[in-house]
């Protein structure tokens, strides 16, 4: 949920939402994305869980509205926990082999998770919100942001191809029934660079509940897509492809 927006206008600095007193609660609040004058709405006013919400979601300008409004919490993961391939592979719902990949220099899988003991990041969303708040010579228990997260700001980087595990953020295309598959725009908005990458699906009914999810996506909703991405055949339109094994391999950042 957005934590943080304009109040009054968009002069001085965003308020964080949990810092606004309760006499304010019905005080005029814009989003706190340049050029955007989406209106928003202070909600559990007065308490440490405030949050705002969009008065009408339609009125936001671009993907920007949405990701200030994901924060990342670092306080409750545990960086030194971070493996990148146990992440990977728990998306894609391979847990069962985890034992036997190489696990390299990219972080332990040891500790215990319970009580008041931090977490280790293994799902999407959580994974998507720590690469967005690093930029791309960042890294995160020595695994590089550049080398994990394709968007549109590393995008000459992956523009010939994405390989290896990978989260990439795109926007909707277009379905392919006869092939169970959806073609992604990537960078999220490629206008201008013809640039889309591919996911196939396993079952049929994984497909059919991720049509009619996409039906429902609004264009500068960013869809952030994991997988194991390989190059795809020469002559095709799209230059990447992924399998889609599990519905944890998908997430919908939702205006809120």
């Amino acid at each position: 949920m957005p934590n943080r927006a304009y109040m009054h206008n968009k002069k001085g600095s965003p308020v964080d939402a949990n810092k606004v007193g309760i006499e304010n609660r019905n005080a005029k609040f814009l989003c706190c994305t340049e050029s955007c004058n989406a209106e928003m709405i202070l909600c559990k006013a007065g308490t440490e869980e405030a949050y705002f919400r969009s008065r009408k979601k339609q009125d936001h300008i671009s993907a920007k509205c949405i990701k200030n409004s994901i924060v990342f919490n670092s306080n409750t993961y545990d960086e030194a926990l971070f493996d990148i391939n146990f992440a990977f592979e728990s998306m894609l719902g391979r847990n069962h082999t985890i034992q036997t990949i190489d696990r390299g220099d990219t972080g332990s899988r040891k500790g215990v998770v319970g009580g008041h003991r931090r977490l280790r990041i293994h799902t999407l969303p959580i994974l998507y919100a720590m690469c967005i708040s690093k930029d791309k010579r960042g890294t995160y228990n020595g695994v590089l942001i550049d080398d994990i997260f394709a968007d549109k700001d590393n995008y000459q980087r992956y523009s010939n191809g994405i390989e290896g595990f990978k989260i990439v953020e795109t926007s909707f295309y277009y379905f392919t029934d006869a092939e169970k598959s959806i073609t992604l725009n990537y960078p999220l908005n490629n206008k201008g660079l013809n640039s889309w990458v591919k996911i196939r699906f396993e079952e049929e009914a994984l497909y059919e509940s991720q049509k009619s999810k996409l039906y429902k996506s609004l264009h500068i909703e960013p869809i952030i897509i994991a997988g194991e991405w390989t190059k795809a055949p020469e002559g095709s339109k799209h230059h990447s492809e992924c399998v889609i094994h599990k519905k944890t391999q998908i997430y919908y950042a939702e205006l809120q």
